[in-house]
């Protein structure tokens, strides 16, 4: 009896020391829901602790991608992608301290996401809108990359040290007074 208390024990602290050894210390775990409420006509996606998102519509949760942090849906018709990223302020290379909050957070990751595509790939920026009230800007990305024309609809926005990141970026079926109004419902749509 003993003897299988004593290896217990043991495979408990070689897993936890295996785990604490084989985890990055920046590991954060979080957790994700996407539901499409039929009455309301919405998607709801979530990701906690970080915050959720309603989307106008019925959309399907399509792939991931890890560096962004990005989660792409794709509409009924596969007509329409956009893309969600959830977090915290810090979590950005160039706010690593937390030294810029609120709209400041909003404007340098402006400037730092556009330089990156401006200086990566030769884009161009447009700066749509800004609402200080409300801490975010809307802005869009557009070139050629080989064949392929890019135009994505950006909003960023910061309340509270928190991060929603919302773009549209395939769909010629909306036009540019369009895309800003969807980004605007998703961003200010609150659960009742």
């Amino acid at each position: 009896m003993k003897s299988n208390i004593l290896k217990s024990v043991l495979l408990i602290i070689t897993v936890i020391l295996f785990n604490s050894c084989c985890t990055s210390r920046n590991a954060e775990s979080t957790i994700t829901d996407v539901n499409y409420d039929k009455d309301k006509n919405v998607t709801e996606y979530l990701v906690f602790p970080y915050g959720e998102v309603l989307i106008p519509g019925k959309w399907t949760k399509s792939n991931y991608n890890r560096v962004s942090r990005q989660q792409f849906f794709i509409n009924e018709d596969s007509t329409i992608t956009i893309a969600v990223v959830l977090g915290r302020t810090e979590k950005y290379e160039f706010n690593k301290n937390n030294d810029f909050k609120g709209y400041s957070f909003v404007n340098k990751f402006y400037k730092w996401d556009t330089e990156y595509f401006i200086s990566n790939f030769n884009f161009k920026r447009e700066l749509l809108e800004e609402d200080k009230k409300n801490n975010l800007i809307i802005y869009r990305i557009y070139g050629k990359v080989k064949q392929d024309n890019v135009n994505t609809y950006f909003l960023i926005s910061n309340n509270n040290g928190y991060v929603k990141n919302l773009s549209i970026s395939i769909t010629d079926k909306w036009n540019k007074e369009e895309k800003i109004t969807f980004l605007k419902k998703m961003y200010f749509n609150k659960r009742e």
